[in-house]
């Protein structure tokens, strides 16, 4: 496997382009600022790569090493020496059953031989919980599956994913790995801690939720709030809520952030499902939890893997995990890479929804939470 980063900033790119790197088995991964989703460069890169697979979204911030960018598009390269890819694509998913496009995505994959998906979303037009529903009820519950939803920094108005190397609004994308030498791992971990009175949800509809205890859920949450409920809904990012899995096991104790208020419904959208009978409390974390739980977080993935070589990190880190710990965010990626091979290449972006197994081993859609998929290949 060779690999090679760059970026590009200020109309160039930090390096030359290696276009000897383009094959059939050349991944491009590429995380950019929602800015970029009409830049003429995308042209650039199908022309360079021609034969390579294009795979990338809008972010909240980029990740470039232990580096965190808002104004730049950062391109990792993955040659694979042994390891096949295949793509799949859905456009406009917006008012679609999110659970009937996983399961139309992952129907495009032969089972035989993959080893895992990476997943990217459109972070406000899908339901989170159910896309992931339908990707494992075509390809199995056992199928490695991490990702993320894509973000707009704090303006949550348009997030893209490249579909056919060109960045698109309301669409969903998966590379699969396929063969015996790939190997892919992936954790999440949070650090964040519930707090307050327990609220039960007794009115809701997937991922809305409309009423907890009997009243109406926006009115309670701006209660809370106080001043902050006038930036809703990026002052949510503050104090997202946790979820008890109670007898709805599938959440697994799953945090959820707010992507949409509704004032004449009085509602708010999640992520991801808000199933009613759920007891509820909010959250909140300080540096050092957030911090911690990255170590732990990459500590995990590394433990998967073996040391086969050169090792791709790819961060999925929430958009409110960088709103509380502002200047300090790099810490958390600085973080993760010291805890990996010294020749590690890692990047990454912060999403609105993060997209990997938890502290059951088995793959959810997270908020709040940093997450990281190592990739290596065996020679």
């Amino acid at each position: 496997m060779q690999s090679f980063q760059v970026s590009y900033k200020n109309d160039q790119w930090s390096s030359v382009l290696p276009a000897q790197l383009d094959s059939e088995s050349t991944l491009l991964i590429i995380y950019f600022a929602s800015k970029f989703s009409s830049h003429e460069i995308w042209q650039q890169l199908k022309s360079s790569f021609p034969k390579s697979k294009l795979l990338g979204c809008s972010g909240a911030g980029e990740v470039k090493k232990n580096e965190i960018t808002d104004d730049e598009i950062i391109l990792t390269i993955i040659k694979f020496d042994k390891t096949q890819l295949h793509f799949s694509s859905i456009k406009n998913i917006k008012g679609k059953n999110s659970e009937d496009v996983g399961k139309e995505l992952a129907a495009v994959f032969p089972r035989q031989d993959l080893r895992g998906l990476y997943l990217l979303s459109d972070g406000l037009a899908v339901n989170g919980t159910s896309l992931i529903k339908g990707i494992k009820d075509v390809l199995g519950h056992d199928i490695h599956l991490s990702g993320g939803l894509a973000g707009d920094g704090s303006q949550f108005k348009n997030t893209f994913v490249l579909v056919d190397g060109v960045p698109t609004e309301n669409a969903v994308t998966a590379v699969g790995f396929y063969g015996d030498h790939i190997e892919i791992a992936a954790s999440a971990d949070g650090g964040w801690i519930p707090f307050g009175v327990e609220r039960k949800i007794t009115k809701s509809e997937a991922n809305v939720l409309y009423e907890l205890d009997g009243k109406p859920a926006l009115e309670l949450y701006k209660q809370f709030l106080g001043e902050q409920a006038k930036k809703l809904p990026a002052s949510a990012l503050l104090f997202p809520i946790f979820l008890k899995s109670g007898n709805h096991q599938e959440n697994r104790n799953a945090v959820r952030t707010i992507l949409a208020v509704d004032e004449e419904k009085q509602s708010m959208t999640f992520a991801g499902d808000v199933p009613e009978g759920t007891s509820i409390q909010l959250m909140r974390a300080g540096h050092e939890n957030l911090i911690e739980a990255a170590k732990n977080v990459s500590i995990v993935s590394k433990l998967k893997t073996q040391s086969l070589g050169p090792t791709i990190s790819l961060i999925v880190s929430c958009v409110g995990r960088r709103l509380v710990l502002g200047e300090k965010t790099e810490n958390e990626v600085e973080t993760v890479l010291d805890q990996l091979p010294a020749d590690t290449i890692q990047t990454g972006f912060y999403s609105y929804g993060e997209i990997a197994p938890g502290k059951t081993g088995v793959c959810d859609l997270h908020n709040q939470t940093m997450t990281v998929t190592l990739i290596q290949e065996k020679g």
